[in-house]
């Protein structure tokens, strides 16, 4: 009934250690019993000690399913413990999966949307590359027209030019046919061309006598020669205004390009950064889920272990339950029945024969030196007995000599040797070379005198308690290793933390120095190029401005030469042509010194109009030079501009990097720096906690836990050594 008892209040009981306050009335009553057990053993009949023998076993029964008990409701305290808290940590760790599986799915969907960013950079890349490629295929075509029209033209020009120097420097008969032959190859051109000079040339080609004298004809290939010159002049300007939009449209598309290209590059970086916090992200998912796994099926083993002790619990609790049942009976049988016929026998004189019966039984066992001890013993109990009823009786006088016989008889039986005395010498000796204060308390209460009954229950006390101790020592021993290694781990996790943080630090700190000195080597080159452009472009503006004014002054004394030239060899062909009568001068007349017709300074005309010409061709050379070194200065800065653009494009987006990498590396040191600070609060707080430690670890030591345990361990010995002298004292020498 009480174990049963103690089962529920196990099963039903949620507080931890409860069954420890639990007191049963009938385990008290044993106590009681045990306690008063040597105070009236010298009283007993063989059937009261056969009643407290059942008593005993009852007892232990009893006190075996209370120490089960508390033992069971510690580990009871252990599976509820350990459910909770595998319980929380699995609902903690479901919740981290949740989380986690929520922000991974965002991240997905960020990279998701960052690749479709990244997609329409690199298609808006493309495009603008094939319309760059297309105005550069298309740029070249206007190039090889360009060409082929003013290598046409220059090709009419200079037949032409061939064919006014023939007209000039030949006999016109002679040179005719070959400026013919010239301009059959040049005027179809012309006329392609639209220009009205073609006309009068093509009719020239078609009747050369239709073109009057040589200065038509002249005049005819003049027209179509300046034709050229406006033709070659016109294509070139168009050309150039063509090269500028083309120039103007290539950089617009390169600069497109180039922010096409920053914003695909900042994509790509916040692509990268997407795929490392997707991979942490997975990586710390899959250890949450690992660690959910693990503890779910540390619950399930665990429940069912716990389930599986405890039906154990039941079933033993069951059986010792009716074990107590029947020890009980049994005791109620002896008391009642057994008793009763016991004391009827004694009452009606046949007590002697009991006492013969149990004086045969004490010679049957005394047949070795620890069993004639025995008797010895229960012939003194039987004789303190018999001297106990004398004095009760009044007989007093012959009391007190048995009395101090029996004294006698005991002390000799000590001298002998006896288990007491070498109980008592073992354990003063072990107390003396122990230093040990629990054997010399349990040598004391054996000297004192004590039955052997108290001293055996002493010393199975004192090593119950010296294993406790034992217990509590190795615990205490391993959470100190426990916690000492876990505050030591923390501390140099903190500090390889602090290190790393300042190691960072200085990293971005001369990051930083060096982003600023790049940002002042730009800026300075970008001032630079802007002054060297600036400067470039007045000069190049001073000399445009100057180049038209020479080729204006140039075309003006052209044209006034031409007009000169025009008026004298109108004049002289004029004069050449000029025809009078020879009149017969009568013979008495004076000489007057002349003779026909006068046709003017012919020979003086033609060398001014040679010297003429020649003026006329310096000046046609210079408004030639003077275009040609235009256009060559003209393309020459058109390139160092277009250079200079670039140049000036790519520092100013190198600045504008440099600037946001500046920006982006002060950022990051100051998160550093108040990473370091919080690293070191770490540390300076694992320091604090090994600090705290190291009074309630350190100062003992594994040394000195050894020590004891060595020390403990020789106590326990000893005691279990005396235990097996007073248990068989006859066999005290393989103790």
């Amino acid at each position: 009934i009480l174990a049963q008892d103690q089962r529920t209040a196990v099963r039903t009981d949620k507080s931890c250690g409860a069954l420890l306050e639990v007191r049963p009335k009938a385990f008290c009553a044993m106590q009681l019993f045990v306690a008063g057990h040597f105070a009236s053993v010298l009283s007993l009949t063989p059937v009261e000690q056969v009643i407290n023998m059942m008593a005993g076993l009852q007892a232990k029964i009893e006190k075996e399913g209370k120490d089960e008990a508390t033992l069971y409701e510690k580990f009871g305290c252990f599976c509820r413990e350990r459910t909770d808290q595998k319980s929380d940590e699995i609902a903690d760790g479901a919740a981290t999966v949740g989380d986690l599986t929520g922000e991974l799915a965002t991240l997905v969907s960020d990279r998701d949307t960052t690749n479709t960013d990244i997609a329409s950079s690199e298609s808006s890349i493309k495009s603008e590359q094939r319309t760059l490629e297309a105005e550069n295929a298309d740029w070249e075509d206007k190039v090889s027209k360009f060409n082929r029209d003013h290598d046409d033209l220059q090709r009419g020009k200079r037949e032409c030019d061939d064919a006014i120097a023939l007209l000039k420097a030949a006999r016109p008969d002679g040179a005719l046919v070959q400026v013919v032959g010239k301009l059959k190859s040049v005027v179809p051109l012309a006329d392609a061309l639209g220009y009205k000079s073609s006309a009068r040339a093509m009719s020239f080609l078609q009747d050369p006598s239709s073109a009057g004298g040589l200065q038509n004809i002249i005049d005819i290939v003049e027209d179509l020669d300046q034709d050229f010159v406006t033709g070659i002049e016109d294509i070139q300007r168009t050309h150039l205004q063509n090269k500028h939009t083309h120039q103007d449209l290539v950089q617009t598309y390169k600069g497109n390009l180039d922010a096409f290209g920053v914003t695909l590059r900042d994509q790509q970086k916040e692509l990268a950064s997407l795929n490392e916090e997707i991979a942490e992200t997975q990586k710390q998912l899959t250890r949450t889920q690992a660690s959910l796994y693990d503890n779910q099926m540390y619950l399930k083993d665990l429940t069912d272990k716990c389930e599986s002790k405890a039906k154990e619990w039941d079933q033993r609790a069951a059986m010792r339950a009716d074990e107590l049942g029947t020890i009980s009976e049994a005791i109620a049988i002896v008391k009642g029945t057994v008793k009763t016929q016991a004391d009827a026998t004694s009452q009606s004189g046949h007590g002697q024969r009991v006492l013969l019966i149990a004086d045969s039984d004490d010679e049957l066992t005394a047949q070795t030196d620890g069993q004639q001890y025995k008797a010895e013993v229960q012939s003194l109990l039987a004789q303190s007995k018999s001297l106990l009823q004398r004095a009760q009786s009044g007989d007093g006088a012959a009391a007190t000599p048995q009395f101090v016989q029996v004294a006698q008889t005991t002390r000799h039986l000590r001298a002998r040797g006896s288990p007491r005395d070498r109980v008592v010498e073992l354990l003063n000796s072990k107390a003396s070379k122990l230093h040990s204060q629990v054997l010399a308390e349990v040598a004391a209460q054996a000297a004192a005198g004590d039955p052997f009954a108290k001293i055996k229950t002493l010393i199975q006390q004192m090593i119950e308690r010296l294993l406790e101790e034992a217990g509590g020592d190795a615990e205490h021993e391993g959470w100190c290793n426990h916690e000492m290694e876990k505050t030591k781990q923390k501390r140099d996790y903190q500090s390889e933390n602090v290190a790393a943080a300042a190691e960072e630090i200085h990293r971005l700190e001369a990051r930083a120095s060096q982003l600023e000195d790049q940002e002042a080597k730009l800026e300075h080159q970008i001032s630079e190029l802007t002054s060297a452009f600036n400067e470039a472009n007045a000069t190049r503006t001073q000399e445009h401005a100057d180049n038209e004014e020479a080729v204006a002054d140039a075309g003006e004394g052209k044209e006034a030469v031409e007009k000169a030239i025009d008026i004298l060899t109108k004049f002289y062909k004029k004069a050449a042509k000029a025809k009078v009568e020879l009149v017969q001068q009568p013979d008495d007349a004076p000489d007057t010194g002349f003779s026909g017709a006068y046709k003017g300074g012919q020979e003086e005309n033609g060398g001014i109009l040679g010297m003429l010409a020649v003026i006329q061709s310096d000046f046609a050379r210079t408004i030639a030079e003077t275009n040609k070194a235009e256009t060559q200065a003209a393309r020459e800065f058109t390139e160092f501009k277009k250079e200079t653009n670039k140049s000036l494009a790519q520092k100013n987006a190198a600045l504008t990097q440099t600037l946001s990498d500046l920006s982006e590396t002060h950022t990051a040191l100051g998160d550093e720096v108040q990473n370091l600070k919080t690293e070191q609060t770490g540390l300076n707080n694992a320091i604090v906690e090994w600090e705290k430690l190291r009074p309630a670890c350190m100062n003992l030591g594994a040394t000195a836990y050894a020590e004891r345990k060595a020390a403990r361990e020789d106590e326990i010995e000893s005691l279990k050594q005396a235990l097996c002298i007073l248990a068989d004292p006859a066999g005290a020498a393989n103790c």
